[in-house]
């Protein structure tokens, strides 16, 4: 029972003292072989050496150069007997000071894909030792190697089990553990924080279509492609707490094997932020930052994808804001912000759904209008100046908003430039026709020309 039961050095003291009841012997020793440092390690006296002799320290290393005959079946790798007088003495280095005198000595080495790795040394039987003896020791010493790794394996797992245990309590991250068809297992603390959810409310449900706040799409591929361990593989994905509110989580799945089993270590990463600042950024790279609208980077992109293009026709409507540069200085910049994005709403506001509508340059909107031709242009203009009035009539402001406007229209795309500039002149033309104020009295003639 003793030999299954307890630490390797147990199991040592309990082989040793075996061998030594089973043998007949006075004394004997299990050593171990540390074949990088030559040195042989005494891990276990057997009971009579410990009664007879105290023995402080074990294991007890001394080098093998030094072991004499007691080394000699792990450089050998064979059973040594010696079985006379003649061994009194040789043993000086193996045992305590005042050693106990040796008549007789058999050592057996355990072997390990051919080399030897222990040794069970006994010593002193008063028949001497004979091959019965050899296969004794041997199994005992075989058996308790056996039982030794077995031993050390499973320490050695339970260890790997505590560092896990460790990591994934501690990690910063949810951490999910799954069954290779996302079914979830365990959780760590991160986790319940961040969905909301306990463990046993999590338990058997689904990494993926339960926390996922859409068709899980990418982390089904993902976990269809988990086929050995140590495939791994990342994607994000909108997903949803306990309390119904959705975050953006990075989610790192990887394959592990444990006991036979396959599973999944998910580990899901709240990137909500992230992505917020990455969508702000990406939206600042194509609009205008105070009022929302396309940039002109945008807007030159638009028009060489339309220049590109031969169907017709194609308009320009050109929108300046009257009285900015008064309004900045008389009342502030901000005041002038305010004014430009309400003259905005009103200018995208009269434009045709899913129109390209841009802030061109410091107080100029643009808007391309393919397919409407110069009669639905000039009409255009004309909605626009009577959702302007509508807003002035409505709107509480220290100051009306005054827009000048222009619009050509061109037969294909290639000739947009021009309509652009032609656009352009005539919002000037509008300008100059009101009056010093800019804003309240404004020519009947709207700037249309002979369009093509």
């Amino acid at each position: 029972h003793s030999l299954h039961d307890g630490s390797p050095e147990k199991l040592a003291d309990a082989t040793i003292n075996a061998c030594v009841d089973l043998t007949g012997s006075q004394f004997g020793f299990v050593g171990y072989l540390d074949e990088p440092a030559g040195t042989m390690s005494v891990m276990a006296w057997s009971d009579a050496v410990k009664r007879l002799r105290r023995v402080e320290d074990v294991p007890t290393r001394f080098p093998l150069k030094d072991a004499g005959r007691w080394a000699e079946p792990i450089r050998t790798g064979q059973p040594v007997i010696v079985d006379d007088l003649s061994v009194r003495g040789l043993a000086s280095r193996c045992l305590p000071e005042e050693h106990l005198e040796l008549e007789n000595f058999l050592g057996v080495p355990v072997l390990e894909h051919g080399q030897a790795v222990a040794v069970v040394c006994l010593a002193n039987k008063p028949s001497g030792y004979t091959r019965e003896d050899i296969t004794t020791a041997r199994v005992m010493m075989e058996s308790f190697w056996q039982m030794r790794e077995r031993r050390r394996g499973e320490v050695e797992l339970q260890e790997s089990e505590e560092r896990f245990r460790l990591l994934f309590d501690s990690h910063v991250d949810a951490v999910f553990v799954t069954t290779l068809r996302g079914r979830i297992l365990q959780i760590n603390e991160a986790a319940v924080r961040q969905t909301g959810f306990a463990g046993s409310e999590l338990a058997g449900r689904c990494f993926l279509t339960d926390l996922s706040a859409d068709a899980a799409t990418e982390g089904l591929k993902a976990y269809s492609k988990l086929r050995t361990p140590g495939d791994a593989f990342q994607f994000e994905e909108r997903r949803k707490r306990k309390d119904g509110s959705i975050y953006w989580g990075e989610c790192t799945l990887s394959a592990l094997q444990t006991q036979g089993e396959g599973l999944v270590v998910a580990v899901s990463r709240d990137i909500t932020e992230r992505r917020a600042a990455e969508e702000r950024l990406e939206f600042l790279s194509t609009h205008d930052p105070v009022t929302g609208a396309y940039n002109r980077a945008y807007f030159g992109e638009q028009m060489r994808r339309l220049e590109r293009q031969q169907s017709a026709p194609i308009s320009v409507v050109i929108a300046d804001v009257n009285g900015l540069k008064g309004t900045n200085d008389e009342d502030g910049h901000a005041a002038g912000d305010e004014l430009l994005r309400s003259a905005y709403v009103v200018f995208y506001a009269s434009l045709p759904k899913g129109t390209v509508a841009a802030r061109i340059g410091g107080d100029e909107f643009a808007a391309l209008l393919p397919g409407v031709d110069a009669s639905e242009a000039q009409k255009l203009v004309l909605h626009i100046r009577e959702q302007l009035r509508q807003f002035n009539k409505t709107a509480k402001r220290k100051r009306p908003i005054g827009l000048a406007v222009g619009v050509a229209t061109v037969s294909k795309g290639s000739e947009l430039p021009e309509a652009l500039r032609r656009a352009d002149a005539r919002m000037y033309e509008d300008k100059r026709s009101c009056d010093g104020e800019g804003d309240r009295v404004r020519r009947r003639r709207l700037f249309f020309g002979n369009e093509t």
